[in-house]
């Protein structure tokens, strides 16, 4: 299970930030939650990376 995790937890962002562009269209009220998310995924993505050739 711990291997799905780094492929579900960004494919599923990457989900809501698709849906609240495309359908909703209302992505300027949620900058402060993509930003937040993005900068989120971008360090634990490191940490991960960093830990898996550590």
């Amino acid at each position: 299970m711990r291997v799905f995790i780094p492929i579900i937890l960004p494919t599923v962002f990457l989900g809501w930030v698709l849906y609240v562009w495309l359908i909703k269209k209302d992505i300027k009220n949620h900058r402060g939650d993509v930003a937040g998310g993005s900068i989120f995924l971008l360090v634990w993505a490191l940490i991960y990376v960093w830990m898996s050739f550590a």
